[in-house]
């Protein structure tokens, strides 16, 4: 297999647990309200910040600047979002989960980073589909609030065979490959743990 059959293939137990997570589906069913909305976005804009700052400095490597294109960079999408819902973005202390994540992300090299990224990336496809729900439930759209979840509207398919392309391009040694299959699974459990923070400080329970 290559590397893009690989981090589907290894890490298809951890990518269900996170889609099915009862924090996912209440986005999902419109139950998170404005506040809940933002307060996954203010979480989520910490994790990326600190996925892309680092990414960011090692562009002088040829697989971060062939895979790490500011284009999937969505921090910034992030915090127009959070503009729209009055959210305090950075301003937003990280929660425990969040915290964690970060730590790994700070002690992961080059193949775990862009493993990382990988999930961040292939969220796209599934934000489609939960962009609508939430805007329906919010009010919101079809762009403004919205932005980060369908970053790419029509263009998703594409984007989305750009990324693995490219990720294919990037050369990895078998040794490599292992290492971002790892950084996706970190990836995959730091969300699971976000959602779990997110879950617990919502007012009421979440359904399952």
């Amino acid at each position: 297999m290559d590397v893009m059959d690989r981090l589907k293939a290894e890490t298809a137990d951890l990518h269900t647990a996170a889609e099915r997570h009862p924090f996912q589906a209440s986005m999902i069913r419109g139950l998170l309200g404005r506040e809940g909305y933002a307060a996954y976005l203010e979480q989520i804009l910490h994790v990326h910040r600190a996925l892309e700052d680092r990414l960011a400095t090692l562009r002088g490597d040829v697989r971060v600047a062939a895979v790490a294109t500011d284009c999937r960079f969505r921090a910034g999408l992030i915090a127009e979002d959070l503009g729209v819902l009055g959210g305090r973005g950075m301003e937003m202390s990280a929660t425990p989960g969040t915290a964690r994540l970060i730590g790994r992300i700070d002690a992961a090299g080059v193949p775990e980073l862009l493993g990382m990224l990988y999930v961040l990336e292939g969220s796209t496809n599934g934000g489609r589909f939960i962009a609508r729900a939430v805007g329906k439930s919010l009010g919101l759209g079809p762009v403004a609030g919205l932005r980060y979840l369908d970053p790419y509207g029509d263009e998703q398919q594409v984007r989305w065979g750009a990324f693995k392309e490219d990720f294919r391009g990037a050369a990895f040694t078998p040794d490599e490959q292992s290492l971002a299959v790892e950084g996706a699974k970190a990836m995959f459990r730091g969300l699971i743990e976000v959602f779990d923070d997110l879950a617990a400080n919502q007012e009421s329970p979440v359904p399952a």
